[in-house]
């Protein structure tokens, strides 16, 4: 570098940005700070979740959680959950339906090592070795608002993770390309493609023609949008 430097007869003493500190990229998606400060602050997700909803490491929320001035939440004691959380819950749950410690975790907003101990506490036995775990359920946020649910809808809003293949499968229609829609979330084009299928694989049809540009939403697909779509609205309501 110091020889192309002296040849094209350039000083290697360069002035540095922003006090010693070179600028970075702004925030897009869920960490733009608003954003970032509604899910973390008044909706109390945690930073896994929202590294999730990111499709990032819990590091980089970490990151920006501090580069946005968020104060960040202690930890809960494993004291405090134990007297919020019922046994039998815990036991069906974990050793009846085969949910994760982790799945489980998240659930609770809570470390993973916490949710262990009260395994430990309450004799729970743990899962054998090699255990494979039943796909992510969840209650489906629509169930409150007392609409009957197409079966694919129903299908979708139980599993971990359903409402953000919805939201992400909502942006795609008003984009010329995936790649836009993958632009306005903040989120990698590959990422976007893999909510999609994941999406598409719980509804068990073809949701999007992929093969015509722009991308256009099956007969099948636009009815469950359509569904999506008043779903979200009565339920921001």
């Amino acid at each position: 570098m110091r020889l192309l430097m002296e040849s094209r007869g350039l000083s290697a003493a360069t002035r540095p940005h922003n006090n010693g500190t070179y600028p970075r990229p702004p925030r897009q998606g869920v960490l733009v700070p608003e954003r970032l400060r509604d899910l973390y602050e008044r909706q109390g997700l945690q930073q896994l979740q929202i590294a999730e909803l990111a499709s990032c490491s819990s590091a980089v929320v970490k990151t920006a959680l501090k580069q946005a001035g968020i104060a960040r939440r202690p930890r809960r004691a494993a004291g405090d959950l134990k007297r919020s959380v019922d046994p039998a819950w815990l036991r069906t749950e974990y050793h009846l339906k085969g949910r994760t410690v982790a799945d489980i975790a998240r659930e609770l907003s809570a470390p993973d090592t916490n949710v262990s101990q009260l395994l430990d506490a309450w004799s729970i036995p743990r899962h054998p070795p090699g255990h494979s775990a039943p796909l992510a359920w969840q209650p489906s946020p629509f169930a409150h608002l007392g609409i009957p649910l197409s079966a694919p809808m129903e299908h979708i809003s139980t599993r971990r993770g359903g409402t953000e293949w919805l939201h992400a499968a909502l942006l795609v229609p008003a984009h010329q390309s995936r790649r836009s829609a993958a632009l306005t979330l903040g989120i990698p084009r590959t990422s976007l493609n893999h909510r999609l299928r994941m999406l598409e694989t719980a509804a068990g049809f073809e949701i999007f023609n992929h093969r015509r540009r722009p991308v256009v939403a099956t007969p099948r697909g636009r009815a469950l949008l359509d569904e999506a779509q008043r779903l979200f609205h009565l339920l921001n309501r």
